[in-house]
C-alpha cells in the first residue's frame, strides 16, 4: 500500500448507549464516537463512514452521528439511518422525512437495513422511489444492509435508479450464521456486479466463521476472493465494522484480515479496496 495513502473505514458505528446484549460494564464509552476516534487515530486510519443504526436506546442515533460529523469535519462521515426495518413510523412519507433531515443537515448517504423476514420488495415502492430519486439527485449513497435473498430486488432497485451508488454491507450478508453454505450464499450475490452502481463492503469478517473469533479466517478465503475477482477492488470498499467486531477481533485485525486473505492483489488493487473506492463515491 502507498504509505501516503492512509486507509478510509467504510462501516463503522458509534452509539451515545451500547446497544447489545450481554451488557456492558462500560454502556456510555464502549461504542462511543470518541472510542471510534481513538481506534482511527492509533491504526492511522484517514476516515470513516458511521453508519446510522437507531437500535435498543439509540433512537436519536442520526443526531449524535452528525454532530459527531460537525465535531470531526473530514474525519467522521455520517450516513443516518432511514426507514430501516426497526424504525417507528412517525406516518410521514420517506421522502419527507429525508427532506426533513437535510433541510437542517449535509450528509453523503443514508443508511437502509432490510429484515431477515423481508423479501426486499418495499425497496421498490412509490414511496420509498421517492425518497430515493431526492437521494440519487443529491449523488448520495445508499448503505444498505441486505441478505444474498434480497439480491433481485436490489438488482431491480439498481436498475431503476441508475443514479444511486448502493452500497452492500458485509459482502451483502453472506454468513455462517444461515442454514445456505457460504458459497451459496456467494453464488446469491454475485449477480449484483451485473448493476454498475451496486458496490460491496468487504466487512463483517468474522460473519463468515462459525468461530467468529478465528483470525485471519483462512477457512473463508475463496469467499472474499471470489469477490475481489468478480467485482473488482474498484468496487470493493474496506470496513471495520467497529464497535460490533467486539469480543470477536480488534480493529486492526479488521484491517489486516485484507492483507491476510488478499496477499497477492497489486499496490493499486490494495489501495482501492483500502481506501480508494470509498473516496472515489464520496467525490462522484
Amino acid at each position: 500500500m502507498n504509505p501516503d495513502v492512509r486507509p478510509f473505514d467504510s462501516h463503522a458505528h458509534a452509539w451515545r448507549r451500547w446497544p447489545y446484549r450481554p451488557r456492558v460494564p462500560d454502556p456510555d464509552t464502549r461504542g462511543s464516537g470518541d472510542a471510534l476516534l481513538h481506534e482511527m487515530q492509533r491504526n492511522n486510519i484517514a476516515s470513516a463512514v458511521v453508519v446510522g443504526a437507531a437500535i435498543d436506546a439509540n433512537l436519536r442515533n442520526n443526531n449524535y452521528l452528525l454532530a459527531l460529523q460537525q465535531r470531526w469535519p473530514g474525519k467522521i462521515f455520517a450516513f443516518p439511518d432511514h426507514d430501516s426495518y426497526w424504525t417507528q413510523s412517525t406516518g410521514a412519507s420517506p421522502a419527507h422525512t429525508l427532506e426533513s433531515l437535510l433541510a437542517k443537515y449535509q450528509f453523503s448517504g443514508i443508511s437502509l437495513y432490510l429484515s431477515d423476514d423481508e423479501d426486499g420488495s418495499r425497496l421498490l415502492d412509490r414511496q420509498r422511489g421517492a425518497a430515493f430519486r431526492i437521494a440519487a439527485s443529491r449523488h448520495m449513497i445508499l448503505s444498505l444492509g441486505m441478505r444474498p435473498h434480497h439480491v433481485p430486488k436490489v438488482l431491480a432497485l439498481a436498475g431503476k435508479h441508475p443514479q444511486l451508488r448502493v452500497l452492500c454491507h458485509h459482502l451483502a450478508g453472506i454468513t455462517s450464521r444461515r442454514p445456505a453454505s457460504l458459497h451459496d450464499q456467494l453464488d446469491a450475490v454475485l449477480p449484483l456486479h451485473e448493476a454498475p452502481n451496486v458496490f460491496l463492503k468487504l466487512s463483517g469478517f468474522p460473519y463468515l466463521a462459525p468461530e467468529p473469533w478465528k483470525f485471519p479466517f483462512s477457512e473463508q478465503a475463496d469467499v472474499v476472493q471470489a469477490g475481489y475477482e468478480v467485482f473488482g477492488a474498484n468496487r470493493l470498499c474496506w470496513g471495520s465494522n467497529f464497535p460490533v467486531i467486539d469480543g470477536a477481533i480488534t480493529y486492526r485485525q479488521s484491517l489486516e484480515v485484507i492483507r491476510s486473505l488478499l496477499p497477492n492483489i497489486s499496490d493499486h488493487d490494495r489501495d482501492a479496496l483500502l481506501g480508494g473506492t470509498m473516496r472515489s463515491l464520496l467525490n462522484a
